[in-house]
Parts: C-alpha cells; structure tokens; sequence
C-alpha cells in the first residue's frame, strides 16, 4: 500500500494536504473507486468528502497504510476532461498549483464537485 501511495501521488498530497480534524462534510461518497495518478487504482475503498473547505479524500482503515486522510481546497482542484473508467463515466481533475498529481473521479462524485470549482 506504501508504494501505490508513493506511485500515485497520495504520498506528496499527504505532505502539503494532510487534513487536520474533521469536519461536517455537505456530502460523502463511501466505497468509491477513483484513479491517481496514471495508474494507480482505488476500487471500492475510497472515500469522498465535499464541503465548503475542500474536497476530502481518505482510504477504508484496512488499506489506509500509507495513506493518511486528505483535505484538498477547492482552488488547488482544477478539471481537465470528462473520461471512463472501463465502462463507467468519469473526470480527470489536475491537483495542485503546480500540478502534483491528477485525479480521476466517478461520474456522480464529479457532478457533486462541480458546484465547488471555479
């Protein structure tokens, strides 16, 4: 699990976006699946979190080594293009200012986000 953090990013994220506490999130998308990176895949172990200070990303405590829970501000997540994921539909997100990684989320997670984004 360390190493799949390390290749996709979450590592990096983790050292500028470690969330602090938790807060009240206006949604939550448990057992999730989502991509990191250019291959690193989360399926059905992710969990999103939306609210007003960012987006939340954390991992279901049994595959959590290495991935400590994110905060993600919402200027710090920027779209890129709509995409699939086999025969599902979803959306690239670049994060960070530079660009640290990029993430790619489900359909119904983006159409959640994009109230959120600029």
């Amino acid at each position: 699990m360390k190493l799949i953090a390390f290749a996709g990013g979450w590592r990096d994220l983790a050292k500028r976006y470690a969330a602090r506490g938790t807060l009240p999130p206006d949604k939550t998308f448990r057992f999730s699946y989502g991509r990191m990176g250019a291959w690193c895949g989360y399926n059905g172990c992710l969990r999103y979190d939306l609210g007003p200070l960012g987006l939340g990303l954390s991992m279901l405590i049994l595959f959590s080594t290495g991935h400590p829970p994110l905060l993600i501000p919402w200027d710090e997540v920027v779209f890129l293009e709509e995409c699939s994921f086999g025969f599902k539909r979803g959306a690239k997100l670049a994060i960070g200012s530079p660009r640290r990684t990029t993430l790619t989320v489900p359909h119904a997670v983006y159409e959640a986000i994009r109230p959120y984004l600029r």
